[in-house]
Order: C-alpha cells, then sequence, then structure tokens
C-alpha cells in the first residue's frame, strides 16, 4: 500500500466522502443505475488501497455521470454532497477545467492522470461544437501513440 502524505490522505478521505454522499442520494431518489453494491465496490477499493488516482478519477466519472441527469437531481446531489463534506460535486468541475486549460496550453498530457482529466473534459463538450474539441482530441492521440 502506497504510503501517503498527510495532505493526500486528507484528500482521499474527501473524495470517498463526496462519491459516497452521491451515491446514496442517487440510491435513495431511485436515479442510480446500477446496484448500489456495485456503485460503491470500485470506490471501496480504491479508498482501501489508499489509490488517489483512483478515486480522482472515480469522483470525475460521477461528475460526467451526474451531469447528464436532470438539473432538479444535479442540484440535489450537489447539497447533499456539500452537506456531508463542505464541499459541493461541481465545486471540482472548474478546477479540473482550469487544469485541462493548462496542459491545452502546455499542448502535451503527462501522465494518466491527465490522460482521463483530458478525456473527461472532452466527454463533457463533445458534439457542442467547441473549439477545444479538436485539441483534446489531438492531445489524447499524442499520448496514446506514446504509452
Amino acid at each position: 500500500m502506497p504510503r501517503l502524505k498527510p495532505e493526500h490522505i486528507a484528500e482521499l478521505n474527501r473524495l470517498h466522502a463526496q462519491c459516497k454522499a452521491a451515491i446514496d442520494f442517487l440510491y435513495n431518489h431511485g436515479h442510480l443505475t446500477v446496484g448500489r453494491a456495485e456503485a460503491e465496490s470500485g470506490i471501496a477499493d480504491a479508498f482501501a488501497k489508499q489509490e488517489l488516482r483512483g478515486m480522482r478519477m472515480a469522483l470525475r466519472d460521477l461528475r460526467a455521470w451526474v451531469s447528464h441527469l436532470p438539473a432538479m437531481v444535479r442540484q440535489g446531489v450537489d447539497r447533499a454532497v456539500a452537506s456531508a463534506t463542505g464541499v459541493g460535486l461541481s465545486d471540482g468541475a472548474s478546477q479540473d477545467a482550469a487544469k485541462a486549460r493548462a496542459i491545452i496550453q502546455r499542448g502535451r498530457i503527462r501522465n494518466a492522470s491527465e490522460f482521463y482529466l483530458i478525456r473527461a473534459r472532452l466527454d463533457q463538450i463533445e458534439g457542442t461544437g467547441a473549439t477545444e474539441e479538436a485539441q483534446l482530441r489531438s492531445l489524447i492521440a499524442a499520448f496514446e501513440v506514446r504509452e
């Protein structure tokens, strides 16, 4: 098991709590399309193994999934997560967008975490006609060739 710095342990705990709160809300309000145990298993595994990158990806995936739900449900999930953790589910989306812009400006994806962040950003804007879509596709293709 990796040894994490105290600030990373705090982030891991926060991410886990955010994921759990979102899943609880979705389950309790009939919006979870898979079984609760199935939804929680990957999160529990990443948390138990202290895989910070895995927890970050899980929350990012959860955000992307929730973004396709009706506005009232998204707001409810955000309130539930904020109530449980002090940080709403949507709060990290703007941070991810800023990180994605920095990667685009750099013109290169450096690692798997950045790849998944860029992939999630592409999923958000795909088909919207956003000008950055082509840039994201190019970054992903270049990274996949290197890996």
